[in-house]
């Protein structure tokens, strides 16, 4: 049974993850069945990880933030080990709504030490807030959340603040805003090349039309899974309705891109390739600015589109966009 906290929260731990014999494991789950495993797996949504969430002022919980007005971070972290994980050092930060980002462009929040019980005396979880609110600015209620813990003697992050390839480090990069079909928005979006052997960088999409009872349900949806029930765009109508627009250099990174050699894996089932590639710029901060068309289509009441960068075959970055749909 969830226990209070999990009930304040909403964070419903739906699946209990088999321990590992050593000391401290520690690991920010990207879904539920998240055990670590870096990097992700082929068609992982990394960056939409509902362990990472946000509350008002009075403690309930939001989905999306609002211009100037303060809101309380939290995080859940889990230890697979065998030891207490002391002292845990855990940063919160933001980046601006991004594709890939570049390990050294997260602006922090905050810093906290806390302790994480191991897996064998219980579920080995814990919450933790951020010590400082968040207050939006005017262009970052679309922010990208990140958070990233360090198990100062044991259990050290080997690629910071890179979700898709290392356990330690979490991103919530999601938003929710209502939508009328045949409506056009735009999203500027930053992105930067993640990493050091990338020689091109594109783009592609996924969008399906979801049955749920909320924009958290919707973002459960996975083609192909069971639960919750969705149908995908079919690749024409995603080409048409997603196009990536003006590209611009907005700064430069005062560090390179990681030296991190992936192994080439593709994207999830349903993504769909959008213009054409471009060239890798490693000391560059870009911004793209994709068009959205709302489609006209099925009666159901979200839109889930997800846009990822992708490097060489490799899925470096992610954002999600959940459409409240009317008429």
């Amino acid at each position: 049974m969830p226990s209070m906290d999990e009930h304040k929260h909403g964070r419903h731990d739906r699946c209990q993850l088999e321990p590992v014999p050593q000391g401290c494991w520690l690991v920010i789950p990207y879904k539920d069945t998240d055990e670590g495993e870096r990097p992700v797996l082929a068609g992982e949504t990394f960056w939409e990880s509902h362990y990472i969430w946000m509350e008002d002022s009075s403690g309930k919980p939001i989905l999306q933030a609002i211009v100037g007005q303060p809101v309380r971070v939290f995080v859940r972290i889990r230890n697979r080990g065998t030891l207490t994980s002391f002292p845990t050092r855990v940063t919160f930060a933001f980046v601006d709504a991004s594709l890939g980002i570049a390990w050294s462009a997260p602006r922090v929040l905050a810093q906290v030490g806390t302790n994480v019980p191991p897996n064998q005396l219980g579920p080995g979880v814990m919450d933790v807030e951020c010590p400082v609110p968040w207050v939006p600015g005017p262009f970052s209620t679309h922010a990208c959340l990140l958070v990233m813990c360090d198990g100062v003697f044991m259990d050290r992050p080997t690629v910071p603040w890179s979700a898709g390839f290392d356990r330690h480090v979490a991103q919530h990069n999601v938003t929710i805003v209502p939508a009328a079909p045949g409506s056009t928005l735009t999203f500027p979006l930053q992105f930067a090349t993640v990493l050091a052997a990338t020689s091109t960088v594109r783009f592609a999409a996924q969008a399906a039309w979801v049955e749920a009872s909320d924009a958290e349900q919707v973002l459960r949806y996975a083609p192909g899974r069971r639960g919750v029930r969705g149908t995908l765009l079919e690749p024409g109508i995603v080409k048409e309705s997603f196009r990536p627009g003006r590209i611009e250099t907005v700064g430069a990174l005062e560090q390179g891109p990681l030296e991190y050699r992936a192994e080439a894996h593709g994207e999830a089932v349903g993504f769909v390739s959008l213009g054409e590639p471009l060239e890798s710029r490693p000391r560059e901060l870009q911004r793209v600015d994709f068009e959205l068309t709302v489609p006209f289509g099925e009666e159901a009441p979200f839109l889930l589109v997800r846009l990822a960068q992708v490097e060489d075959g490799v899925v470096t970055g992610g954002y999600t966009g959940v459409f409240q749909l009317r008429t």
